[in-house]
């Protein structure tokens, strides 16, 4: 096998090393984004619940949360949950 071709063997085998490993960032980004959303959906059933547990979580939220939101767009897709939430508390 001459110098060429055994360099651009190695050439093609570092470019579907790069292909598979932007996959397998794609695929870790995709199961991040997954566990979010049923983590978040989970959250989202439990303050609605009138338990202990839930009365804390609430509890919880409505202290951490706003410190978290702080993009404008956060802020404002969060403000009728943030409402609820006091409302819950306060109640």
């Amino acid at each position: 096998m001459a110098r060429r071709d055994i360099d651009q063997r190695i050439a093609e085998l570092e470019e579907q090393a790069k292909a598979l490993k932007a996959r397998k960032a794609a695929t870790e980004r995709a199961n991040d984004t997954r566990r979010t959303v049923v983590l978040g959906s989970l959250v989202l059933q439990e303050i609605d619940k009138d338990t202990e547990a839930s009365k804390a979580l609430r509890s919880w939220l409505a202290k951490e949360l706003p410190e978290k939101l702080t993009r404008d767009r956060d802020r404002e897709i969060f403000a009728e949950l943030l409402t609820k939430i006091s409302r819950s508390n306060d109640g």
